[in-house]
């Protein structure tokens, strides 16, 4: 099977040219599974979207200089809410004009 040029130029105006990758494979799966064709059109885009998620995961990591071969925990430790409101109380006491606070840090 081959891909008529009147749907390359279309995939390419509509930037999905990616799908040309693997549209014959999908064409060929589609038929065997007797897709309908919203399933077919909802794979197809499907794999567009992983594929465009895959090439930005690939950007960053290469703007960051991080090794593609690297796992990467991306969960991040609990923040302790108590710890922002002191951090706050705090802050709110160094801006304050009259602070005894800042009035030894100045003088420090």
């Amino acid at each position: 099977m081959e891909i008529r040029t009147e749907l390359k130029q279309v995939l390419r105006r509509l930037r999905l040219s990616g799908i040309l990758f693997t549209l014959i494979e999908r064409v060929s799966y589609a038929r065997g599974q007797k897709l309908s064709y919203e399933e077919f059109l909802e794979l197809v885009l499907s794999d567009e979207i992983e594929r465009r998620d895959q090439g930005m995961i690939e950007r960053r990591m290469r703007q960051g200089s991080l090794d593609p071969d690297q796992t990467y925990n991306s969960s991040f430790a609990q923040i302790d809410q108590r710890g922002i409101f002191q951090a706050k109380n705090l802050l709110s006491k160094l801006n304050s004009s009259t602070s005894p606070m800042k009035t030894r840090l100045i003088s420090s």
